[in-house]
């Protein structure tokens, strides 16, 4: 389960206080979204979910595996081409840093903030 502490960039996964790390052109222009994000995306438990971003409907995948450091999201436009792919790695030295597979932190950031289940 995910916490976020409010007056810092940190969740808390099993005890641990791991920081979110993003490598972004402009990180001040998403600062503001930053927490929203990270409360989004602890809502989101463990498993496959449809709902809708856009306009349009999305099978989302996320996975948790227990010994394994990581988080992974994975959501297909249902009937459409776009994706949406990221994982966010647990470190020890580095806090948690989120890479976005072959697409923006913009675009993963604005799909979990504004994803809505069915």
């Amino acid at each position: 389960m995910f916490s976020l502490m409010k007056s810092k960039n940190i969740i808390k996964v099993g005890g641990c206080d791991l920081i979110l790390i993003m490598k972004l052109n402009k990180m001040s222009d998403l600062d503001s979204n930053f927490e929203v994000f990270l409360l989004a995306l602890s809502k989101l438990e463990s498993g496959y979910h449809i709902g809708y971003f856009d306009d349009k409907r999305y099978g989302v995948s996320v996975s948790r595996p227990a010994k394994e450091k990581i988080i992974k999201l994975y959501a297909e436009e249902l009937g459409g081409l776009d994706i949406v792919s990221f994982n966010i790695f647990m470190t020890k030295d580095k806090g948690a840093i989120l890479k976005p597979c072959e697409m923006s932190s913009e675009k993963v950031i604005d799909f979990v903030v504004d994803f809505k289940l069915e």
